[in-house]
């Protein structure tokens, strides 16, 4: 849970049981309040807190839509958390650099249905190291005759970083406009996380390339 105007931000857990939360020692002010699962931001309302008063919200209900893991869907690489994690090399990304000799190859393909689909797939892409990355599916008769939706969600970007695809070389999608850039780098500096953004789901970076955090077809 997080609460956060121009000039301040305050953050607690839900409880894992049944979701209460309390953030203590707010200034009065209206805030944005955000729900987050993990570091996916999946809703948001306006709260204005008085002085010496408890603002009380009661139960909040979060429409099922706000989360694309809520989505059936043909095949998934990861989970949507709004974060890197599980991919290939994100337990590094917090505190390494791109270039230690503990990460493991950036490049190399993925096979859907092989079991380490995400483990496989890169937490960073960059144009000039390991774009043009292979994800290998196969679909039935009628799901191939049906037409699909491709979701990638990216935690951050960088240098207008943003993903493309191509499908049996038939099909190119079209290129999404750059997302808002951070004003200073992030994985470089041993995180994900762009260090100057208000909120976590704020950060989108990947110098030269792209950053999916999770992709659904």
């Amino acid at each position: 849970m997080g609460l956060a105007n121009s000039a301040a931000q305050y953050w607690g857990p839900a409880r894992a049981a049944d979701g209460y939360y309390s953030i203590g020692g707010v200034l009065p002010g209206t805030y944005t309040l955000t729900v987050y699962k993990s570091e996916l931001a999946v809703y948001s309302t306006q709260v204005t807190v008085s002085a010496g008063a408890t603002t009380t919200l009661n139960t909040i209900a979060i429409p099922a839509t706000n989360d694309p893991g809520n989505a059936s869907a043909v095949w998934r690489i990861n989970e949507w958390t709004g974060t890197p994690g599980g991919f290939k090399n994100a337990d590094l990304m917090t505190y390494a650099h791109p270039s230690d000799v503990r990460a493991a190859s950036w490049t190399g393909n993925v096979v859907i249905g092989s079991g380490s689909e995400t483990s496989a797939f890169p937490c960073y892409i960059w144009k000039d190291v390991n774009s043009g990355l292979l994800v290998y599916f196969r679909l039935t008769a009628a799901q191939a005759a049906a037409a699909h939706t491709l979701r990638i969600g990216v935690t951050t970007a960088y240098a207008n970083g943003r993903p493309q695809v191509v499908v049996n070389d038939t099909w190119t999608s079209a290129v999404p406009s750059p997302p808002t850039q951070p004003n200073t780098r992030s994985l470089t500096n041993g995180s994900y996380r762009a260090t100057t953004t208000p909120s976590p789901t704020a950060s989108r970076r990947a110098p030269g390339g792209r950053t999916p955090v999770s992709t659904t077809c």
